[in-house]
């Protein structure tokens, strides 16, 4: 995933993040994920799946790209524990 900026986490999963991101991201690019939380940071490799405009509610045409990524590989068990304690937080 060239150039990519930061980006909020949406949703996620064991396989997978929703994100929103600044600008559309391309489908098929690949790359680092780096995720930060509590002071623990993991790397993830994804890919791409998914980009498109998400409308906001109630602001008639305005809206927020979103990204669909999905892991390239099932993460480690330590990644999984933290994506966990993510997901429980969320």
């Amino acid at each position: 995933m060239s150039n990519a900026k930061d980006a909020t986490l949406v949703n996620i999963s064991r396989t997978g993040a929703l994100l929103r991101v600044h600008s559309p991201a391309r489908v098929g690019s690949d790359g680092p994920i780096v995720i930060t939380q509590n002071h623990t940071t993991i790397r993830i490799e994804a890919t791409v799946v998914r980009s498109g405009m998400a409308p906001l509610s109630g602001r008639g045409d305005e809206g927020e790209w979103h990204a669909g990524i999905k892991f390239v590989a099932p993460p480690p068990a330590e990644i999984t524990q933290l994506l966990r304690r993510i997901m429980a937080i969320r």
